[in-house]
Order: structure tokens, then C-alpha cells, then sequence
């Protein structure tokens, strides 16, 4: 026998962080013999319903139901609905009397007597006429002016208090708390675990670069912000970079045929067989005589002391912008509190209400038409003259994502009986709140306001400088952050060690004298593992003061090794660089162009270290049609160049070229070579940075 529901802490042990939202994982404990009920309070507003799982140690879990309470703890502020309209029908009030007054003003400036300019000269209005009635436009003008200047007071007052009030709420700063909790049957006692999915939560990577005595210790770092309304104590923090909620369906390729045109097959499932025979034993029931004491909207509960509603009616749903009244039927609503990006498509009207007494007959009367007799003596007194048969419609596909949390039974009493229909969320949550009292729709709906609003601020929000989202990862990976951490739910970015990797660093300079004469240094870490990196800043410290605010990515891993850009060296530079071009023509038969290039250039070191200096060049390369035609060939270098057909970043670059120097402090030394390029007299170079 099941023993009466206790109720459990489950504090939350581990949070995944993915790129629409977090994974949050609780885990609980449970004492005595015999199946045991268990509820599990606390948990965020947000959550989405579909995605709750409960995993016990030992045995099952089974009788999974939904609860949804507001917090006594809290003192909900009082509505400033009423207020917002009073102070809205003022407004619209003073700005149309202010208009009045301002047309009043323009009659008032245009006054003139009767037979002005309409008459001869000689029969002009006298003199004191005008002046009476200017004095008179005159003193109702100032009237007016100081009437006006009332209402342009009243007015800014009243927007003032308007929008003081929008922004209150708007932010909602104390907004009534709802919490959700979860009730189920363990058949074992023991540990167990819950799992769901709330949105309003997202991080970034920042890392910190630290080099040290030929040492360096890369600090791995996340920006983390969360607004779920549940507060992260003291968990294990992990961080992903996948999208929880994505398409994991293979395509399907579709047919070439060349014909004539086939219908698709519509994505539609119909309907199971015996649907109309569902609700026939309600139908032949008496109908009972209403029960005055009863109303449309009462439900069952189980239990004497208690008030959880385990059966989500329509009778009580709440739609997102404005409260439904008792008996209408849940709409399927755009508003989706997972925060997913699946909506479902506005279902067909539904019928108006009924009274409670006329819910049954006309539901009884509805179904004997559909069943048959009655309704084959009404088709024979028809006219026999056949109508015109309606063109067949194509059912409508399903939406993309069924949310399977949000479906609905439709009662006996509602239009689309016995048939699943998505609700609205919100009407899913006031379904499950306790009490069902009608002054806590509004509180429900500010509750979830506030946390949209508080979601919809972090997503829409820029990341922190110079941090980079994301939405541009071409891979998936998960990362453990070390030790135990705590975020509140403030939508503010809080940052957090995930890992230290430490590892020999080797500092290299490397120029490109052909494109500039500035030497860039570089950091070359031959780190331990193979983890990618998601591209994000990177704070580059030196013998403890800073040097310089680059950028890490996985591209920059070659090898299992990184190599980060640390920026121009200004002790390092390219000097007195200067081009030779000598061309001779040669043969008597096949006469050939030879063009002779050299190039010298000097690297001279201003650093009170000897420095170890990559110059990069390349010879040119010939297109593929005139490959076989022009020759290049280095005739000499000095030093020796190491043809290794790569460039600087260590990408493939044909005829790429590179001499490594050791220069020490103060020396300048000298690099020059030789190239040589061969072709027919008849042809002449083009590109190829032949003139330098």
C-alpha cells in the first residue's frame, strides 16, 4: 500500500550548460519500507514538462505528475492593473482636450465680423467692432492659454506616472514566486535523481594566458549568466557547446522521375478506429440534475486535506496576454515557455460556452445525429437536388515538434471531444496550481512575465567585450569546470575556472618582410591533450604585467600544438630591404627569357635577449596552362632558406620559403637570395611581384 506523500529536498547537484539553456540535475533521498510517494518542491517556473526524467538508484519510478503552488513565503505586491488603466484613460483624456483647447485657440485667432471683405468699402464694420471683437478673442485666448498651460501640467504628470508604472511592470522587481514541484512513486527507498531542461541560460569562453621563465599556464575560463528564477548553490558546473534541442534526423533523398506528377504522401496520422464509440456509455447515461452548490469550473481532488488539482481542466485556463473565463476551451497559444523556437499553429474556434445544465443534452444530441438513424431520416426529407460536393482539403501537417506536456483531452461536454489539442503553456501551469483561486491568475501571469522578461533581456543581451558567442562552433564538445560553484539567477555574467593546462612555451618571432617590416611574436604551447578550443579573448601575461589582448581559437591547433599571436615586437625590425632585376634574352633558334631576381634584407634586433627570428617568403608560381612553359628555380640563399611550401600560419603556401635566425641583442643580420624565372621570349610575365 502507498504510503501519504512526503515531501523531500533535492538540492541541484549539477548543472549543464548548453547553448539555448541549462540541463539542471537534483538529487534526493528517501527512508522506509514499501512503495513510497515522494514529493519534490523548488523547482524552476520554466521548466519544460517534456524533458523531466526521474532516475532512482534502485527500482522505478512510476505515477509522474506535475505540481505548481505559489510561495507563501513571499508577499505579492498589489496589481497595478487597475491603476494602469485609470492612469490611461486620463492621459487620453488631457490629450484630447488639450487638442480641443489648441483648436479653440486657432477659431479664436481667426476671428472677423461678418461682412469683412465681402462688402464695398463704404459699408466696412466700424472701427470699435474690431476692437470689441479683438478684446474679446483677446481675454478668451488667455483663458484658454491658461487653461491649456493646466492641462499640459495634468498631462505630464499623468505620463509620468504612466510610465513609472509600465517600467514597474515591466521589470517587476518583486514579482509574485511560483515554484513548480514534481510528486511520484518510488517502489524502493533510496537515492535518487531529477533531471529537466529550463532556457534563460547561456556562457561564453575567455581565456588567460600566463608565461612565466619559459613556462606558460593557459587558464581556461567561462562567462556564465543564468535566469532561470532557481538560484545555482554550491554545483557541479559543466558547459557544452551544443544546442540541446536540435534536428538529429537523417535526410531522406528524395526521387528523381520523369512523368507525370505524383501526390506526396501527406504527414498525417488518422485517427485510431472505435473514436466515436469512446464517449457512447456517457451519452447513454442520465443526465443528473445540477448540483446548485456545483459551478462550471469545479474539479476533483484527491484527498480530504488536500487541494493539488491531479486532472489540468480547461475550465480554469489562463491565456498568456489576458485571463480566460470559466468554460472556454484552451487555445493552442504562441507563448512557449521552453524558450525553443516550436510554436504551435492557432487551433479551429471553439464553440461558445453552455450553461452547466444544457452541457450534457446538447452534447447527447450532438452525438446521436453523428451516429446514424436520426440522421438518415433528416437526409431523405432533404431536396433532391445533390449539392456541390466541397473540394477535398489536404489535412493539415502536423506542427514540428509535438509537445506532447502541453496536449489536452478534450471532455464530453467540449466542442473536438475525445481529440488531443495543444494548450498554452500558462493554461498547462494554472491547471496545476493549488486552490485555484481567481485572484492568483494574475499573480501566475506576472510570475511568468517576469522570468520571460528576465530570459528574453539574457538572450538578446551582447556578450561581454570581446567575447564571441557560441552560435559560430563548428564542433561539439563538453567541458568539466573544476571544483563547485554558485550563480545566482541575476542574468549577469559570472566568471569561472574550468581547467588549467600548463605546458613549455616557446617564444618565436616571425615576419614577412615582402608584406611589412614589423616582426610579430608568437607562443608556441605543445599542450597535453587534444581538446578544442571555442574562439573567445585571450589575456596574454608576461612576468606578471600584461602584454597584450589577443584571440584564441581551434584553428589555431596544429599538430597538438597552439600558437598564439602575441603582437608586433618593436625591438625587432626589417631594414634596408632591396630588389635587383636583371633579364637577358638567349638561343638562336629557341630563343628564351631569363629574369634574374635578388632580394637582401637586414634584421636587426634592438632586445637585451638574443631573439630567435622565422622569416617567411615565397617564389612565384606559375599558373597551371603555363606550367610547362616558365621555369623558377632559387639559384642561391644565404643562409641556406628550407623550402617547405608552407606560410606563416602555417597553412600550405606553393613556393613558400622560411630562414630561421638567431639574432642576439644589437646584431643586424643579413638574409639575401637568388631566384631565377625562365621562359619563352615570345611570352611576358604578369604578376608575380616582378618589379617589386
Amino acid at each position: 500500500m502507498t504510503q501519504k506523500a512526503s515531501s523531500i529536498e533535492a538540492p541541484i547537484t549539477r548543472v549543464t550548460v548548453y547553448r539555448n539553456g541549462a540541463l539542471v540535475a537534483r538529487r534526493g533521498e528517501v527512508t522506509g519500507d514499501g512503495p513510497l510517494t515522494v514529493e519534490v518542491r523548488g523547482l524552476s517556473l520554466l521548466l519544460n514538462s517534456d524533458s523531466v526524467r526521474v532516475r532512482p538508484e534502485n527500482g522505478t519510478a512510476r505515477d509522474l505528475e506535475e505540481l505548481c503552488s505559489l510561495d507563501a513565503a513571499t508577499a505579492p505586491p498589489s496589481s497595478n492593473e487597475a491603476e494602469l488603466r485609470k492612469l490611461r484613460l486620463e492621459v487620453e483624456r488631457l490629450e484630447v482636450e488639450n487638442a480641443n483647447i489648441q483648436q479653440r485657440c486657432k477659431h479664436y485667432d481667426e476671428l472677423t465680423p461678418l461682412n469683412a471683405g465681402k462688402t464695398p468699402s463704404r459699408q466696412m464694420p466700424d472701427a470699435r467692432v474690431w476692437l470689441a471683437l479683438q478684446d474679446f478673442g483677446h481675454q478668451r485666448r488667455m483663458e484658454l492659454t491658461e487653461r491649456q498651460r493646466k492641462v499640459d501640467q495634468e498631462l505630464d504628470d499623468a505620463q509620468r506616472k504612466l510610465s513609472d508604472l509600465v517600467e514597474a511592470d515591466r521589470g517587476d522587481r518583486r514579482p509574485p514566486r511560483f515554484t513548480r514541484g514534481l510528486r511520484f512513486t518510488l517502489d524502493t527507498a533510496g537515492a535518487f535523481e531529477i533531471e529537466y531542461f529550463v532556457p534563460a541560460a547561456r556562457w561564453v569562453p575567455t581565456y588567460t594566458l600566463t608565461i612565466e621563465d619559459g613556462d606558460a599556464r593557459l587558464t581556461v575560463a567561462a562567462l556564465v549568466a543564468q535566469a532561470t528564477g532557481e538560484d545555482w548553490e554550491d554545483v557541479e558546473m559543466v558547459l557544452a557547446t551544443a544546442d540541446l534541442a536540435r534536428e538529429t534526423t537523417l535526410p531522406e533523398l528524395a526521387s528523381w522521375r520523369l512523368g507525370r506528377a505524383q501526390p506526396q504522401r501527406p504527414a498525417f496520422r488518422p485517427l485510431p478506429k472505435g473514436l466515436e464509440d469512446l464517449f457512447s456509455g456517457y451519452d447513454r447515461a442520465p443526465v443528473p440534475p445540477p448540483d446548485p452548490s456545483a459551478t462550471l469550473g469545479a474539479v476533483a481532488v484527491a484527498g480530504a486535506g488536500s487541494a493539488v488539482i491531479r486532472e489540468p481542466l480547461a475550465v480554469a485556463s489562463v491565456a498568456f496576454g489576458e485571463e480566460m473565463l470559466d468554460g472556454e476551451e484552451p487555445v493552442a497559444g504562441s507563448a512557449n515557455l521552453d524558450d525553443t523556437g516550436v510554436t504551435f499553429a492557432p487551433s479551429a474556434p471553439a464553440a461558445p460556452p453552455v450553461p452547466a445544465a444544457e452541457a450534457r443534452p446538447a452534447a447527447r444530441m450532438r452525438r446521436a445525429t453523428f451516429a446514424g438513424g436520426a440522421d438518415r431520416e433528416v437526409r431523405s426529407l432533404a431536396p433532391k437536388k445533390a449539392a456541390k460536393r466541397p473540394p477535398v482539403q489536404p489535412p493539415e501537417p502536423l506542427p514540428p515538434r509535438l509537445r506532447y506536456a502541453y496536449l489536452r483531452l478534450m471532455g464530453p461536454d467540449q466542442s473536438k471531444r475525445g481529440q488531443l489539442i495543444p494548450v498554452d503553456p500558462i493554461a498547462h501551469l494554472w491547471a496545476l496550481v493549488e486552490d485555484h483561486q481567481t485572484a492568483q491568475r494574475g499573480d501566475l501571469r506576472r510570475a511568468v512575465t517576469a522570468l520571460k522578461n528576465a530570459a528574453n533581456r539574457l538572450h538578446n543581451a551582447p556578450t561581454p567585450n570581446r567575447t564571441t558567442p557560441l552560435d559560430g562552433t563548428n564542433f561539439h564538445h563538453v567541458y568539466s569546470a573544476e571544483g563547485r560553484h554558485s550563480l545566482e539567477s541575476d542574468g549577469v555574467f559570472h566568471r569561472l575556472t574550468v581547467t588549467r593546462l600548463e605546458s613549455p612555451a616557446t617564444i618565436e618571432h616571425r615576419a614577412v618582410p615582402r608584406e611589412s617590416d614589423e616582426t610579430f611574436r608568437f607562443c608556441r604551447l605543445e599542450l597535453p591533450t587534444s581538446v578544442p578550443f571555442p574562439q573567445g579573448p585571450l589575456q596574454v601575461y608576461e612576468n606578471g604585467s600584461f602584454r597584450v589582448t589577443s584571440s584564441l581559437s581551434s584553428e589555431l591547433r596544429s599538430a597538438g600544438a597552439i600558437d598564439l599571436n602575441l603582437g608586433v615586437e618593436q625591438g625587432l625590425r626589417i631594414v634596408d630591404r632591396t630588389v635587383d632585376i636583371w633579364q637577358e634574352e638567349k638561343g638562336m633558334m629557341t630563343q628564351k627569357s631569363r629574369v634574374e631576381h635578388r632580394i637582401r634584407f637586414h634584421v636587426r634586433s634592438a632586445l637585451r635577449d638574443p631573439a630567435r627570428v622565422v622569416v617567411y617568403d615565397r617564389l612565384p608560381t606559375p599558373d597551371d596552362k603555363d606550367e610547362n612553359d616558365i621555369d623558377v628555380h632559387l639559384m642561391e640563399s644565404v643562409p641556406k632558406a628550407t623550402k617547405d611550401d608552407r606560410g606563416p600560419d602555417g597553412k600550405k603556401l606553393p613556393g613558400g620559403l622560411h630562414w630561421e635566425l638567431d639574432v642576439k641583442p644589437g646584431e643586424k643580420v643579413e638574409v639575401s637570395y637568388l631566384y631565377e624565372i625562365s621562359l619563352p621570349a615570345k611570352m611576358e610575365l604578369q604578376g608575380g611581384n616582378r618589379r617589386e
